[in-house]
């Protein structure tokens, strides 16, 4: 869904023929709504069951965090303004907590933290734009 929604938006603004951006357009807002309802499911489920239940497996914490930062991610990549500063907030959130998780438990070559760490730095550039900082 993400892929399908970047790349309609880009055919809605590059198409100078109206009818096809309109429908390029449309598309987009398909994608955009059944990829946030598939976030807002997975963030759900992440926070009332998962997260709660896994008290002393550092690994399934740190997993299930990265998730978490990983799903407020898909969902700040495709808002504006406040509601996109607010998505953006909580996956900071998500993946700093998961990063102090791993750093204090895991190997730094374990595949988990390498996970954590990657999508973390694609964060932090893609959507906070601070590539100094990646």
């Amino acid at each position: 869904y993400r892929n399908a929604a970047r790349i309609a938006k880009s055919i809605a603004m590059s198409n100078t023929e109206q009818e096809h951006a309109d429908l390029a357009t449309d598309y987009k807002a398909k994608m955009e709504g059944s990829l946030r309802e598939i976030c807002e499911n997975a963030l759900g489920l992440l926070e009332r069951s998962l997260l709660p239940n896994c008290s002393g497996d550092v690994e399934a914490k740190v997993f299930y965090l990265k998730m978490q930062g990983d799903y407020y991610r898909y969902l700040a990549e495709n808002l504006e303004g406040e509601a996109r500063a607010d998505k953006a907030e909580k996956a900071k959130k998500a993946y700093s907590e998961g990063f102090g998780e791993a750093q204090a438990s895991l190997s730094p070559v374990h595949p988990t933290y390498l996970g954590l760490v990657l999508n973390f730095t694609v964060f932090l550039h893609e959507v906070l734009k601070d590539t100094e900082f990646a």
